[in-house]
């Protein structure tokens, strides 16, 4: 059976050294594009927490947990990413398919999110593998309830954590 395609953004599941996750919130510019749940958020030169706006984010906060909508400024609030956050993420393409592409660097696949549901859409670019230098590391196969309902392969669900030369 195949994996559903269902980009979610990232989603913090855990802190691997045990502790509650834990929201703050930063300050938005006015001209912001739209901020939606699952999308990293990083700060610019400008001060202000924006969504990731590239594949190789190079000021990361942490993962938002509010939808904001353009141009509203104000603040958002979020997960801060940390060594020891855990997060789950969809992978964009066909590309991490054996045991072999797991624990190496993968770029972030920045899409807008989707504005009927408000939750980002943001995934991990699957072709980006073998290099140390990008954004999030994948760990391992998220679990599942069902094996089959999530398996190496075109659009699986991982778990994955930030790489510590991108954390602000």
């Amino acid at each position: 059976m195949a994996n559903t395609d269902f980009p979610m953004g990232f989603e913090p599941v855990y802190m691997q050294a045990g502790g509650e996750l834990q929201d703050v919130t930063a300050d938005i510019a006015d001209a912001n594009d739209a901020i939606y749940p699952g999308d990293i958020v990083e700060r610019h030169t400008d001060g202000y927490a924006r969504a990731c706006g590239s594949d190789q984010p190079t000021r990361v906060l942490g993962i938002a947990n509010e939808y904001k909508a353009a141009s509203a400024g104000g603040s958002v609030s979020y997960t801060p990413a940390s060594l020891d956050l855990i997060m789950r993420a969809q992978v964009n393409s066909a590309d991490v398919d054996v045991q072999g592409d797991l624990e190496l660097s993968y770029a972030i696949d920045y899409t807008t999110g989707d504005t009927t549901t408000l939750r980002s859409k943001m995934e991990i670019a699957g072709a980006t593998s073998h290099a140390t230098d990008y954004a999030v590391f994948i760990l391992r196969v998220a679990p599942s309830r069902n094996s089959v309902a999530n398996a190496l392969g075109e659009h699986v669900t991982v778990e994955c954590k930030f790489n510590p030369s991108v954390i602000f």
